[in-house]
């Protein structure tokens, strides 16, 4: 046993040094106490004998020091004193001394006595080195359990990789390693290092012992970078780094690689099995973590598909419960459609059926529980939105079966078809209007001549100045009313010889306003006031003058008709308005405060009169031949009811064209 041996410097007994090199022992010679501490510290001594001396106080201090060092608890401390120095036993005791020998010291007695000493000093490091491998075990535990602390919580995958690289340092206090994965090219990137240079990185980088075809390929471990081959073409570089040894540990991912845990030792170092484990325990947490981030941006980058999807189309997706009546999701276009709030079906489930048209509501839950049955269904129904307005809505549901094959939800998807409702409409009535006009145009031709003949006799008898009385009077209502019918033939001819309209550059604007300004004494005397309000937006586009209008003065005399049952208390009032819309179409408006138009006769009003009074029937062909060349014009025409009620409001929208072009026309 080595054995550091501390004598009085005052009276140095030489017999120590002798007694215990006879015993076996190795022998070392300090002529003090701050000498014996310097050697002390250099280490590799079980064994230390202090011999005590009241004149030497600084004794008492190295045995404290010894005591209290970080090799202390591997050290034997023996004091030796004489035998009336009692007291200074016990100080060195209390100070840290684990035994003690009287002088004179018996031969005998003292190589007990160390013997004693040399099996404690072995159980004491024999204790210290299990210790230490019990903290390396829980370094290495606590190193695992913070890396998946850290995936557990889902940080930033940068976060994990340092955690990674730290965890290794801790657990093994290797000061250099680095994290490197394949880019979409199939090149080995770094992404996160400790103490590797710059220029190492760059030449080092794109290297992998494996391909991305590899399946569960195996670490791995270079011992000496000088002899071997598998890193000879970077021998120089490794040389240079101040690199022995390098373990390069697969990053992979249910058999598929996805880069590479690397370890750098600057001396040669064998890796042991259980270093091996904790790499790669390291590395499939990496693994584990960098594959729930790359699913985690594929989900949100999917998530951020369907958003704009959901919030950008027209139409409405929409997932329902089928055990309990409750939609799980809407997608924001419900809004638009349906004119009511999202959040309000969180408090009302049924809002949404609740506003569908009480006549149609048969047919929405039919679809619902055709869709429950497992079968793909559809229904066209009508929406009631806060404000009284209609849309037609066209329905589509398909269930979603969970894995036992049962349907448990429904997906589907509502769009507004409410403009292909009326596209529809146009037609159905463009083609009413093209067979009217054939009828109409023969019907007027033979109504003519017998006309003019009743015109032209019944001005001759009125030039006649023997026909009076009475009789002057029936012919002059016979004139009259011959009158009227020939205005009425006049108006069904002007429907009949329909032509297509000549483009030009106009003026909206200014048509309007000249149309206005050319019946406004009429609207005057009859009590009418008119409000204009044209919007200096509305560009110039090609229309044909003349036939807008015949138009505006068809929708201008049919609201004059309207209010001439009102009295001028109630507000005879004829408001025209011009705008560019949403769709930037030219919107034109002509409002009266008439009695308004019926909710069911707005699909019909633009048809060919039938048996109407005499009255009404010149303003309906009028508006049967505005219908005529709005359409002509690609535009739309329609009415709905005025805001504020009473009367009813016809809107024109027209498209902005800044040539001319190609005009289709319906023959008529």
């Amino acid at each position: 046993m080595r054995i550091l041996l501390v004598e009085d410097e005052v009276e140095p007994r030489g017999a120590w040094p002798a007694l215990l090199r006879s015993l076996g022992h190795d022998v070392v010679i300090a002529s003090n106490a701050e000498h014996a501490w310097q050697l002390f510290q250099l280490g590799g001594f079980p064994l230390v004998l202090v011999e005590l001396s009241a004149r030497i106080p600084a004794t008492l201090t190295l045995v404290s020091r010894i005591r209290s060092s970080q090799r202390g608890d591997r050290t034997v401390v023996l004091v030796a004193a004489a035998r009336d120095e009692t007291e200074l036993i016990a100080a060195a005791i209390a100070a840290g001394a684990d035994d003690y020998v009287r002088m004179p010291v018996d031969g005998a007695l003292l190589a007990v006595r160390l013997s004693l000493a040399e099996r404690k000093s072995l159980e004491r490091s024999q204790g210290h080195q299990v210790e230490e491998e019990l903290r390396r075990r829980l370094e290495r535990v606590r190193a695992v359990y913070h890396l998946a602390d850290a995936a557990s919580h889902a940080r930033p995958i940068e976060e994990l990789y340092a955690e990674a690289i730290e965890g290794t340092e801790r657990a093994l206090h290797t000061r250099r390693a680095a994290i490197l994965l394949f880019d979409a090219h199939g090149v080995m990137r770094f992404q996160a290092w400790q103490g590797i240079s710059e220029r190492y990185r760059a030449v080092v980088e794109g290297h992998s012992p494996w391909t991305r075809e590899d399946r569960d390929p195996a670490p791995v471990v270079v011992d000496d970078a000088e002899s071997d081959d598998r890193v000879a073409q970077f021998r120089d570089a490794i040389r240079e780094e101040g690199i022995r040894s390098l373990v390069f540990v697969p990053i992979a991912y249910r058999g598929e690689v996805l880069g590479k845990f690397t370890i750098y030792y600057g001396a040669r170092h064998r890796v042991t099995d259980e270093e091996l484990l904790l790499f790669q325990t390291i590395a499939n947490h990496v693994a584990a973590a960098l594959a729930r981030a790359r699913a985690d941006e594929r989900l949100r980058a999917s998530e951020e598909r369907f958003r704009q999807l959901a919030e950008n189309i027209d139409a409405v997706f929409w997932i329902a419960d089928v055990a309990e009546p409750r939609l799980l999701y809407v997608s924001p276009a419900y809004e638009r459609i349906w004119g009511r709030d999202v959040p309000q079906l969180d408090v009302e489930p049924l809002a949404a059926l609740e506003a569908v048209h009480p006549d149609d509501r048969r047919s929405v839950m039919r679809m619902h529980f055709h869709v429950a049955k497992g079968e793909m269904a559809q229904a066209e129904y009508r929406v009631v939105r806060p404000d009284g307005s209609l849309r037609w809505v066209r329905g589509r549901a398909f269930p979603v079966r969970d894995e036992r094959g049962e349907v448990y939800r429904v997906a589907g998807i509502t769009e507004d078809v409410t403009r292909v409702k009326q596209l529809e409409e146009q037609l159905v009535q463009s083609e009413r209007l093209s067979a009217a006009g054939i009828l109409v145009g023969g019907i007027a031709h033979q109504l003519n001549n017998p006309l003019t003949g009743v015109l032209g006799f019944a001005q001759l008898l009125l030039r006649n100045a023997a026909v009076e009385g009475k009789v002057r009077s029936s012919v002059e209502r016979i004139h009259a009313e011959a009158l009227r019918a020939k205005q009425i033939v006049g108006s069904l001819l002007a429907f009949a010889r329909h032509r297509r309209p000549r483009l030009e550059p106009i003026d909206l604007n200014a048509v309007l306003s000249g149309t206005v300004e050319s019946a406004l004494d009429e609207l005057n005397r009859a009590g009418i006031t008119v409000e204009t309000s044209l919007s200096p937006e509305v560009p110039i586009t090609t229309a044909d003058r003349l036939q807008l209008r015949q138009v505006f003065t068809s929708l201008i005399e049919h609201a004059a008709a309207t209010m001439n049952g009102a009295s001028a208390a109630d507000g005879r009032r004829l408001r025209i308005s011009t705008s560019l819309n949403e769709r930037d179409r030219v919107e034109i408006r002509i409002a009266d405060t008439g009695p308004g138009v019926p909710a069911e006769l707005r699909r019909t009003i633009f048809d060919p009169p039938v048996g109407e009074a005499e009255e009404a029937g010149r303003s309906m062909w009028g508006l049967s031949m505005a219908f005529a060349v709005v359409q002509d014009h690609q535009g739309e025409i329609f009415v709905t009811e005025s805001e504020p009620p009473p009367g009813a409001t016809f809107v024109i929208e027209l498209p902005v064209r800044a040539d001319p072009g190609p005009v289709l026309s319906p023959a008529i």
